[in-house]
């Protein structure tokens, strides 16, 4: 899903921020992901020693239609990240940090 937005966004996703490997296609992919690990990271937390079966991959799948608040506003993760990314990219362009966009969950 970020891959799309990124892509959609005109952006290319070889060139990361801090991400940088010339083997790595997806750098710019790496770097806003990191954004959205600690969704990531507390189902695993949360599963401690479980085996990666099917039935565990698909509820880390399932984390993008975890609901979360932008903007004070509740939504699916799968209909945040394009709201997220935009506010990224657009401050990037006018190198002004201040508006991107949090979430809470």
């Amino acid at each position: 899903m970020l891959n799309k937005e990124i892509i959609k966004k005109g952006y290319i996703t070889p060139l990361g921020i801090n991400h940088k490997n010339e083997f790595n296609q997806f750098n710019l992919l790496c770097d806003l992901m990191e954004i959205f690990r600690p969704l990531v990271d507390e189902i695993v937390y949360k599963n401690g020693e479980r085996e990666l079966t099917k039935e565990y991959k698909y509820e880390l799948v399932n984390v993008c239609n975890r609901k979360i608040k932008v903007e004070r506003k509740e939504q699916y993760l799968s209909n945040a990240i394009p709201i997220i990314i935009k506010s990224i990219f657009d401050s990037l362009e006018s190198d002004y940090l201040g508006e991107i966009l949090n979430y809470e969950f």
